[in-house]
Protein backbone atom coordinates (compact mmCIF):
# COMPACT_ATOMS: atom_id res chain seq x y z
CA UNK A 1 0.00 0.00 0.00
CA UNK A 2 3.04 2.29 0.49
CA UNK A 3 6.00 2.83 -1.42
CA UNK A 4 9.76 2.46 -0.03
CA UNK A 5 12.92 4.72 -0.65
CA UNK A 6 16.00 3.80 1.49
CA UNK A 7 18.55 5.92 2.45
CA UNK A 8 20.94 5.27 4.10
CA UNK A 9 23.08 7.02 6.33
CA UNK A 10 26.37 6.24 8.94
CA UNK A 11 24.38 6.29 12.56
CA UNK A 12 27.39 5.71 15.16
CA UNK A 13 30.88 7.49 15.58
CA UNK A 14 31.92 11.23 14.48
CA UNK A 15 31.07 10.96 10.72
CA UNK A 16 27.24 10.32 11.77
CA UNK A 17 25.72 13.80 12.24
CA UNK A 18 27.12 14.88 8.65
CA UNK A 19 26.11 11.49 6.88
CA UNK A 20 22.32 12.10 9.18
CA UNK A 21 21.88 15.56 8.12
CA UNK A 22 23.23 14.92 4.28
CA UNK A 23 21.00 12.13 3.88
CA UNK A 24 17.55 14.35 5.08
CA UNK A 25 18.69 16.73 2.63
CA UNK A 26 18.76 14.22 -0.16
CA UNK A 27 15.23 13.05 0.83
CA UNK A 28 13.84 16.95 0.13
CA UNK A 29 15.85 17.05 -2.88
CA UNK A 30 14.28 14.17 -4.54
CA UNK A 31 10.76 14.90 -3.46
CA UNK A 32 9.76 11.89 -4.08
CA UNK A 33 8.58 11.02 -0.66
CA UNK A 34 5.71 12.37 1.42
CA UNK A 35 7.01 11.46 4.78
CA UNK A 36 10.61 10.43 6.54
CA UNK A 37 11.21 7.16 8.94
CA UNK A 38 14.35 7.78 10.91
CA UNK A 39 15.43 5.05 12.22
CA UNK A 40 18.73 2.60 14.17
CA UNK A 41 18.48 -0.35 16.26
CA UNK A 42 19.01 0.05 19.74
CA UNK A 43 22.74 0.68 21.60
CA UNK A 44 23.76 2.41 24.45
CA UNK A 45 23.89 6.09 25.05
CA UNK A 46 27.33 6.80 23.37
CA UNK A 47 26.08 4.45 20.43
CA UNK A 48 23.11 6.91 19.92
CA UNK A 49 24.51 10.00 20.84
CA UNK A 50 24.70 11.20 16.96
CA UNK A 51 20.92 11.76 17.24
CA UNK A 52 21.37 14.49 20.18
CA UNK A 53 24.00 16.82 17.84
CA UNK A 54 22.55 19.99 17.29
CA UNK A 55 22.91 19.88 13.26
CA UNK A 56 21.11 17.27 13.32
CA UNK A 57 18.08 18.37 15.60
CA UNK A 58 18.43 21.56 13.24
CA UNK A 59 17.91 19.38 10.34
CA UNK A 60 15.14 17.63 11.44
CA UNK A 61 13.14 20.72 13.17
CA UNK A 62 13.72 22.67 9.59
CA UNK A 63 12.92 19.51 7.29
CA UNK A 64 9.40 20.23 5.36
CA UNK A 65 8.40 16.68 4.94
CA UNK A 66 6.91 15.14 7.96
CA UNK A 67 9.71 12.89 9.81
CA UNK A 68 8.58 10.25 12.30
CA UNK A 69 11.80 8.99 14.42
CA UNK A 70 12.23 5.37 15.67
CA UNK A 71 15.65 5.24 17.47
CA UNK A 72 17.00 2.12 19.51
CA UNK A 73 14.11 0.93 21.81
CA UNK A 74 11.47 1.85 24.38
CA UNK A 75 13.25 3.31 26.91
CA UNK A 76 15.42 5.45 24.62
CA UNK A 77 15.00 8.83 23.99
CA UNK A 78 17.01 11.08 22.12
CA UNK A 79 16.99 15.23 21.33
CA UNK A 80 15.88 13.81 17.72
CA UNK A 81 13.01 12.18 18.62
CA UNK A 82 11.85 15.35 20.49
CA UNK A 83 12.49 17.38 17.41
CA UNK A 84 10.75 15.14 15.17
CA UNK A 85 7.15 15.79 14.23
CA UNK A 86 6.09 11.69 15.95
CA UNK A 87 8.33 9.85 17.20
CA UNK A 88 7.99 6.09 18.24
CA UNK A 89 9.48 3.52 20.88
CA UNK A 90 11.14 1.40 17.80
CA UNK A 91 12.01 1.83 14.38
CA UNK A 92 9.29 -1.20 13.89
CA UNK A 93 6.68 0.96 15.56
CA UNK A 94 7.63 4.00 13.45
CA UNK A 95 7.40 2.12 9.51
CA UNK A 96 4.02 1.21 11.44
CA UNK A 97 2.86 4.94 11.78
CA UNK A 98 4.25 5.68 8.56
CA UNK A 99 2.43 2.83 6.57
CA UNK A 100 -1.47 3.15 6.21
CA UNK A 101 -3.62 0.34 7.43
CA UNK A 102 -4.97 -1.51 4.36
CA UNK A 103 -8.76 -2.17 5.67
CA UNK A 104 -9.03 1.49 7.23
CA UNK A 105 -7.46 3.08 3.71
CA UNK A 106 -10.55 0.75 2.02
CA UNK A 107 -13.52 2.24 4.42
CA UNK A 108 -12.27 5.59 3.64
CA UNK A 109 -12.11 5.11 0.08
CA UNK A 110 -15.52 3.85 0.54
CA UNK A 111 -17.02 6.71 2.85
CA UNK A 112 -15.05 9.13 0.20
CA UNK A 113 -17.51 7.43 -2.74
CA UNK A 114 -20.23 7.79 -0.72
CA UNK A 115 -19.78 11.39 0.26
CA UNK A 116 -18.69 12.72 -3.52
CA UNK A 117 -22.36 10.77 -4.14
CA UNK A 118 -23.84 12.49 -1.94
CA UNK A 119 -22.25 15.70 -3.19
CA UNK A 120 -23.07 15.17 -6.58
CA UNK A 121 -26.96 14.46 -5.80
CA UNK A 122 -27.46 17.02 -4.08
CA UNK A 123 -25.95 19.31 -6.70
CA UNK A 124 -27.81 17.87 -9.43
CA UNK A 125 -31.34 18.48 -7.60
CA UNK A 126 -29.87 22.10 -7.05
CA UNK A 127 -29.41 22.34 -10.76
CA UNK A 128 -32.95 21.13 -11.37
CA UNK A 129 -34.31 23.05 -9.06
CA UNK A 130 -32.56 25.90 -10.24
CA UNK A 131 -33.70 25.37 -14.00
CA UNK A 132 -36.94 25.06 -13.12
CA UNK A 133 -36.71 28.35 -10.55
CA UNK A 134 -35.51 30.24 -13.97
CA UNK A 135 -37.72 28.60 -16.54
CA UNK A 136 -40.94 30.10 -14.66
CA UNK A 137 -39.20 33.39 -14.57
CA UNK A 138 -37.96 33.83 -18.56
CA UNK A 139 -40.60 35.19 -20.31
CA UNK A 140 -41.17 34.04 -24.60
CA UNK A 141 -38.54 36.14 -26.71
CA UNK A 142 -41.16 37.26 -28.73
CA UNK A 143 -43.27 38.89 -25.99
CA UNK A 144 -39.77 41.01 -24.62
CA UNK A 145 -38.69 41.81 -27.97
CA UNK A 146 -42.39 43.54 -28.78
CA UNK A 147 -42.31 45.25 -25.53
CA UNK A 148 -38.74 46.60 -26.02
CA UNK A 149 -40.01 47.98 -29.48
CA UNK A 150 -43.03 49.78 -27.54
CA UNK A 151 -40.98 51.36 -25.57
CA UNK A 152 -37.90 52.01 -28.54
CA UNK A 153 -40.84 53.92 -29.68
CA UNK A 154 -42.10 55.61 -27.08
CA UNK A 155 -38.67 57.77 -26.22
CA UNK A 156 -38.19 58.22 -30.34
CA UNK A 157 -41.43 60.33 -30.12
CA UNK A 158 -40.02 61.74 -26.57
CA UNK A 159 -37.13 62.64 -28.45
CA UNK A 160 -38.32 63.91 -31.35
CA UNK A 161 -41.17 66.35 -29.24
CA UNK A 162 -37.71 67.54 -27.09
CA UNK A 163 -35.79 68.50 -29.90
CA UNK A 164 -37.95 70.55 -31.69
CA UNK A 165 -39.14 72.37 -27.97
CA UNK A 166 -35.23 72.96 -27.70
CA UNK A 167 -34.60 74.20 -30.97
CA UNK A 168 -37.77 76.48 -30.27
CA UNK A 169 -36.25 77.70 -27.25
CA UNK A 170 -32.85 78.42 -28.39
CA UNK A 171 -33.93 80.31 -31.46
CA UNK A 172 -36.17 82.54 -28.82
CA UNK A 173 -33.19 82.79 -26.94
CA UNK A 174 -31.01 83.67 -29.42
CA UNK A 175 -33.64 86.67 -30.79
CA UNK A 176 -33.63 87.94 -27.47
CA UNK A 177 -29.84 88.40 -27.22
CA UNK A 178 -29.28 89.96 -30.02
CA UNK A 179 -32.28 92.51 -29.53
CA UNK A 180 -30.79 93.25 -26.07
CA UNK A 181 -27.50 93.79 -27.34
CA UNK A 182 -28.52 96.33 -30.67
CA UNK A 183 -30.24 98.22 -28.02
CA UNK A 184 -27.69 98.86 -25.17
CA UNK A 185 -23.98 99.61 -26.52
CA UNK A 186 -21.53 97.90 -24.17
CA UNK A 187 -19.72 101.15 -24.62
CA UNK A 188 -21.72 102.96 -22.51
CA UNK A 189 -21.36 100.38 -19.78
CA UNK A 190 -17.32 100.81 -20.27
CA UNK A 191 -17.16 104.82 -20.18
CA UNK A 192 -19.07 105.06 -16.83
CA UNK A 193 -17.17 101.92 -15.21
CA UNK A 194 -13.61 103.69 -16.31
CA UNK A 195 -15.25 106.84 -14.67
CA UNK A 196 -16.11 104.86 -11.44
CA UNK A 197 -12.23 103.78 -11.79
CA UNK A 198 -10.37 106.67 -11.95
CA UNK A 199 -12.48 108.13 -9.27
CA UNK A 200 -12.11 105.26 -6.59
CA UNK A 201 -8.22 105.28 -7.71
CA UNK A 202 -7.66 108.86 -6.59
CA UNK A 203 -9.39 108.43 -3.40
CA UNK A 204 -7.16 105.45 -2.67
CA UNK A 205 -4.50 107.07 -3.46
CA UNK A 206 -5.28 110.37 -1.19
CA UNK A 207 -6.53 107.81 1.72
CA UNK A 208 -2.97 106.31 1.43
CA UNK A 209 -0.91 109.31 1.55
CA UNK A 210 -3.16 110.36 4.66
CA UNK A 211 -2.81 106.86 6.50
CA UNK A 212 0.78 106.68 5.97
CA UNK A 213 1.39 110.40 7.64
CA UNK A 214 -0.51 109.37 9.91
CA UNK A 215 1.54 106.22 10.95
CA UNK A 216 4.60 107.92 10.37
CA UNK A 217 4.11 111.36 12.61
CA UNK A 218 2.81 108.65 15.65
CA UNK A 219 6.02 106.45 15.10
CA UNK A 220 8.14 109.74 15.32
CA UNK A 221 5.87 110.06 18.80
CA UNK A 222 6.88 106.72 20.38
CA UNK A 223 10.40 107.56 18.68
CA UNK A 224 10.78 110.58 20.58
CA UNK A 225 9.09 109.27 23.50
CA UNK A 226 11.51 106.40 23.48
CA UNK A 227 14.37 108.97 23.29
CA UNK A 228 13.24 110.96 26.33
CA UNK A 229 12.50 108.52 28.52
CA UNK A 230 15.82 106.46 28.01
CA UNK A 231 18.09 105.49 30.72
CA UNK A 232 21.29 107.15 28.55
CA UNK A 233 19.14 110.09 28.52
CA UNK A 234 18.31 110.19 32.03
CA UNK A 235 22.39 110.20 32.64
CA UNK A 236 22.89 112.99 30.20
CA UNK A 237 20.62 114.68 32.61
CA UNK A 238 22.58 114.55 35.56
CA UNK A 239 21.17 111.22 36.61
CA UNK A 240 23.26 108.36 37.36
CA UNK A 241 22.65 104.55 37.67
CA UNK A 242 23.75 102.44 40.68
CA UNK A 243 24.32 98.91 40.08
CA UNK A 244 25.55 95.58 42.07
CA UNK A 245 29.07 95.19 40.68
CA UNK A 246 28.98 91.58 40.84
CA UNK A 247 25.31 90.60 39.81
CA UNK A 248 25.11 94.18 37.71
CA UNK A 249 21.45 94.61 39.17
CA UNK A 250 20.09 97.54 39.67
CA UNK A 251 19.76 99.55 42.87
CA UNK A 252 16.37 101.09 43.19
CA UNK A 253 16.42 101.19 47.29
CA UNK A 254 18.33 101.87 49.87
CA UNK A 255 17.27 98.86 51.56
CA UNK A 256 19.18 97.00 48.96
CA UNK A 257 22.95 98.36 50.47
CA UNK A 258 24.84 98.46 53.22
CA UNK A 259 27.45 100.29 54.72
CA UNK A 260 30.93 99.33 53.40
CA UNK A 261 28.81 98.19 50.20
CA UNK A 262 30.59 98.27 46.76
CA UNK A 263 28.65 99.69 44.28
CA UNK A 264 28.92 100.65 40.73
CA UNK A 265 28.17 104.05 39.31
CA UNK A 266 26.81 105.04 35.74
CA UNK A 267 27.41 108.25 34.73
CA UNK A 268 27.36 110.52 31.23
CA UNK A 269 30.56 109.20 29.97
CA UNK A 270 31.52 106.38 31.62
CA UNK A 271 31.07 104.69 35.19
CA UNK A 272 33.00 104.45 38.91
CA UNK A 273 33.03 102.19 41.34
CA UNK A 274 32.51 103.72 45.32
CA UNK A 275 32.09 102.31 48.77
CA UNK A 276 29.13 102.98 50.51
CA UNK A 277 29.81 105.20 53.60
CA UNK A 278 26.61 106.42 54.71
CA UNK A 279 22.68 105.23 54.11
CA UNK A 280 19.64 107.73 54.40
CA UNK A 281 16.36 106.89 53.53
CA UNK A 282 14.27 109.07 51.57
CA UNK A 283 12.13 111.90 52.59
CA UNK A 284 9.13 110.31 51.39
CA UNK A 285 8.48 106.47 50.61
CA UNK A 286 8.47 105.18 46.85
CA UNK A 287 4.78 104.01 47.68
CA UNK A 288 3.80 107.79 48.15
CA UNK A 289 4.47 108.61 44.75
CA UNK A 290 1.98 109.32 42.34
CA UNK A 291 1.59 106.56 39.91
CA UNK A 292 2.98 108.31 36.64
CA UNK A 293 6.05 108.52 38.22
CA UNK A 294 6.18 105.37 39.67
CA UNK A 295 5.57 103.84 36.22
CA UNK A 296 8.10 106.20 34.73
CA UNK A 297 10.96 104.91 37.22
CA UNK A 298 9.29 101.53 36.02
CA UNK A 299 10.36 101.90 32.56
CA UNK A 300 13.34 103.74 32.54
CA UNK A 301 14.87 100.91 34.79
CA UNK A 302 13.68 98.01 32.21
CA UNK A 303 14.58 99.92 28.71
CA UNK A 304 17.85 100.48 29.33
Amino acid sequence: MAGLRLYPAIVQGSTAPASLVKALRLVQRDDHCDVIVMGRGGGTLEDLWAFNDESVVRAIRQCRLPTITGIGHQTDLTLSDLAADQYAATPTAAAAAAAPNGEQLAQLLIAIRQRIYRCGLRSLEYCAQRHDSLSARVRHPSLVIKQHTQRLDALHSRLSAAIVTHQRSLKFSLFSTIHRLETCSPLIGIEHTQIKCNALNRQLRYLGIQLTQKHRNHLQSLANQLTTLSPRETVARGYAIVRDPVTGTVVTDASQLHRGARVQTEISRGWFEATVTELQSPARPTHQLNNAARKRLIKTDRGY
